[in-house]
C-alpha cells in the first residue's frame, strides 16, 4: 500500500502549521535574534578546525534574514556570528 500524496494546498498548509514550528531542538536561537545581534561560537562547539560557521534555516533565509560569520582573534571563541538583515 502506498501513502497517498497531499495536494499542493494541503502540503502548504501542513508545512505552515507544523514545519516552521520547532519540533526539534536547535543549537542556535535564531527566532529570538534581532538585527545587529550576535553570538560567539566556542572552540568546543566547532565540529572541525575548518568550520566556517552555521547556516540559516531555509525559512529564515527566504524571509530576508542574512548573517555574517567572522573569525576572531580569541582562541577560546574563534567565530562570531551576527545577524545583518
Amino acid at each position: 500500500m502506498t501513502i497517498p500524496l497531499m495536494s499542493l494546498e494541503e502540503t502548504k498548509q501542513f508545512e505552515a502549521e507544523f514545519l516552521t514550528k520547532h519540533s526539534k531542538k536547535r543549537k542556535y536561537d535564531w527566532d529570538n535574534m534581532v538585527v545587529n545581534q550576535g553570538f560567539p561560537i566556542s572552540k568546543t562547539e566547532m565540529p572541525s578546525v575548518n568550520y566556517n560557521g552555521p547556516t540559516l534555516p531555509d525559512y529564515l533565509y527566504r524571509q530576508g534574514w542574512r548573517i555574517s560569520c567572522r573569525k576572531t582573534k580569541n582562541p577560546d571563541y574563534p567565530l562570531f556570528v551576527k545577524r545583518t538583515a
